[in-house]
Order: C-alpha cells, then sequence, then structure tokens
C-alpha cells in the first residue's frame, strides 16, 4: 500500500507505494515548495535502480542507477533545454570508464575515460563549441604523460607539451602567433611559427613605457568603465622569418623610437647591412 511522511510542520517529504515485500516506489517532495525533487525505488530501505531528480519546474535535472544506495551504472545530468550535460559511469560508487561533457546544442565538450580505480587513463580530448578538438592527451593513473597537443581553431597543432604529471618538461611551438612578456607583464617578442619554425613578421619591443588607467564609454549603454592600457612602449627590432631563416629587411631601433640599423637578410644570410645614426 501507500504510505505518506510528513514533516512536523505538516508538509509532506517521502510517499513510498510499497508493491512487494521489501520494494517500494518512491516520491521525495520539496519542503520549500512541495513539489516533486525526486522519484525512484527502494529495496531493502535502500535507494536501489534508476532515480530520477527534478527542478522547481519539474524538469529532470539528473538520473542515478544505484545498488543498495551505491551509484552503479550511468549517472547522466540535463540542461533546462533537456539535452544532456555529463554522463559518467560508476562501478561500486567509483567513476569507471567513458566519461562525456556536452554543450547545450549537443556536440562534444569532453571525452575521457576512468580506470577502475576512478583515475583518468588513457586519451583526454577537449572540443570547442563548434566541435574543433582544443587539446588532445594522455593520462597514466590519474597523472598527465607524454605529448599534450594544443590545436588552432583551422585544426592545425598550435604547439605541444611534454608533462610528466603537472610539471611541463616541455614546450615546442608549431603554428601560429606567440608572445613573450618580461616579468614585468610587458611584451617582449611577438613572433609567428609554421610547422615548428620561425615564419612571419617577428617583433621584439624594449621593457619600457607606463601603464595608464583610461575611461571609456559604451555609446549604446552609455556606461563607462576603466581600463588598464600601457603607452610608450618602443619596438626594439622588426623582421621577418621564412622557414626559421630572417628573410628580407630588418630594423634595429633605440628607445626613442629612431632606426639605428637596416639591415637585408636572403634566408639567414646578410646581403647588405647598414648602421644609421644613433
Amino acid at each position: 500500500g501507500v504510505f505518506k511522511y510528513y514533516e512536523p510542520n505538516g508538509k509532506l517529504s517521502l510517499e513510498l507505494n510499497h508493491v512487494k515485500l521489501g520494494v517500494a516506489e518512491a516520491t521525495a517532495y520539496s519542503l520549500v515548495d512541495g513539489k516533486k525533487i525526486a522519484t525512484g525505488k527502494y529495496v531493502n530501505q535502500k535507494k536501489d535502480g534508476v532515480w530520477k531528480f527534478y527542478d522547481t519546474q519539474g524538469r529532470v535535472v539528473s538520473k542515478e542507477q544505484l545498488t543498495a544506495d551505491v551509484k552503479n551504472g550511468w549517472t547522466i545530468n540535463y540542461y533546462e533545454s533537456g539535452n544532456v550535460v555529463d554522463s559518467t559511469f560508476y562501478t561500486n560508487g567509483i567513476k569507471n570508464g567513458k566519461y562525456v561533457y556536452y554543450f547545450d546544442a549537443g556536440n562534444v565538450k569532453t571525452l575521457c575515460y576512468y580506470n577502475e580505480r576512478g583515475e583518468l587513463t588513457g586519451t583526454y580530448k577537449e572540443f570547442d563549441a563548434k566541435g574543433n578538438k582544443v587539446y588532445v592527451g594522455e593520462y597514466n593513473e590519474g597523472s598527465k604523460t607524454g605529448k599534450w597537443h594544443f590545436f588552432n581553431p583551422d585544426g592545425s597543432v598550435r604547439y605541444y607539451t611534454i608533462q610528466t604529471g603537472i610539471k611541463v618538461d616541455t614546450t615546442v611551438r608549431m603554428n601560429g602567433e606567440f608572445e613573450d612578456t618580461y616579468p614585468s607583464g610587458k611584451t617582449k617578442v611577438i613572433a609567428n611559427y609554421r610547422n615548428g619554425k620561425l615564419h612571419g613578421k617577428y617583433i621584439e619591443l624594449f621593457d619600457n613605457g607606463e601603464y595608464v588607467y583610461e575611461e571609456k564609454t559604451d555609446r549604446r549603454s552609455q556606461s563607462t568603465d576603466t581600463y588598464k592600457v600601457l603607452k610608450g612602449q618602443s619596438t626594439k627590432f622588426v623582421g621577418n622569418y621564412t622557414m626559421g631563416l630572417l628573410n628580407g629587411p630588418a630594423k634595429e631601433y633605440n628607445e626613442a623610437g629612431r632606426v639605428i640599423k637596416e639591415t637585408q637578410f636572403k634566408m639567414g644570410k646578410v646581403v647588405e647591412s647598414g648602421e644609421k645614426g644613433k
């Protein structure tokens, strides 16, 4: 039969429908608004089978597969839209096997795997909202290991690291624009790479200039925000690389911004060079 359980304030908290000896279908209610917050089954007074949990609008926010109060099988969480947020497989309360995290649109954000001890293991993949790979790497017994590749939106490898646990032993730049900074936080170098070699425009800057605060007003909202802006930083060197070799004109500057040397390169070799007045 059906048994109802009430709190001292008179609010219904739990309803049990005993369908057979030791087995009861359960509905739990919120003590705030009285709405249904969970449904499932008890076997010998412990949660068993699939339990569903609900938000205040009656939408399912998660499902759990349980055995005697312990997670066994899939736990799935949901967006308000009803699409899956993530799905995790458990064995005796421990993550074990495939884990997938989704964007609300339904495409995969994270894909990884756990071993029987609940440690990340094997290939770990992260994607952006358009389905492009962001990074891919390997785990071994819960620690990062080997090469981790980080990608540009076009699918090319931006850079890769070689890792031992949380320690990055090596970082290798492959494709795209990179920036190095001084300890002050100011830009030191802006460099472009292709296939692991310097390729394209290359700029070095002095560790000078000053940070100032400026106010900018948004034309639409008319709200004003304050921004930190670097002013007066000067260029030290400008040149171009072709597959790791300086190629074409290059200029060196003093801190005042005056050109002090011009050099013409052809695939790493100096063709012409001249000092300028300092």
